[in-house]
């Protein structure tokens, strides 16, 4: 396999060497400056192919001999970021809280959406703890049949009113 490459690499490098000679001689610069780094890294792997390193530098067999990189620590504090988290939902949970109530209160449609405005906690906080899911479910299905402020507020025109508004 490592024959294969070799043959294809010292090809390529001699293409490129050619490339240059016609380069120069049509005094051709940024064609020679980009080509050289691609030809300098052939003749890299060329050089490794030939001595048995291999395309990456080193052979496999003296990869595995060098010694292995530390992992991840085996035992991680996360203390800290747990405690954090916790709190961070319970404010979540009093926000959502407030916000129900102040739904109740304004005589307003309870549902996902106007909880999750009202909080100002996403929507798949809501639907991801269930605790929270099953309440507004809940309030959402009592308030069924309901008329909720906006459509107090409308009150039907009096046949009166409509003929006042006739041109």
């Amino acid at each position: 396999m490592d024959q294969t490459f070799l043959s294809f690499y010292e090809e390529q490098v001699h293409k490129m060497e050619e490339d240059i000679k016609i380069y120069k001689r049509a005094k051709r610069e940024r064609p020679i400056e980009l080509i050289s780094e691609k030809l300098k890294r052939y003749k890299q792997i060329v050089n490794g192919l030939k001595n048995g390193e291999g395309i990456y530098g080193i052979s496999k067999e003296k990869r595995e001999d060098l010694p292995k990189k530390e992992g991840l620590n085996k035992n991680p504090n996360i203390k800290g970021i747990s405690r954090h988290a916790k709190e961070k939902t319970e404010v979540a949970y009093q926000k959502v809280d407030k916000a129900i109530k102040d739904l109740i209160n304004e005589k307003e449609m309870i549902n996902f959406n106007h909880v999750s405005n009202k909080s100002g906690v996403s929507k798949s906080f809501l639907y991801n703890h269930s605790e929270l899911r099953d309440r507004i479910e809940h309030l959402r299905k009592q308030q069924i049949g309901l008329k909720s402020a906006k459509q107090l507020k409308k009150k039907p025109l009096t046949h009166q009113k409509m003929l006042l508004l006739l041109p």
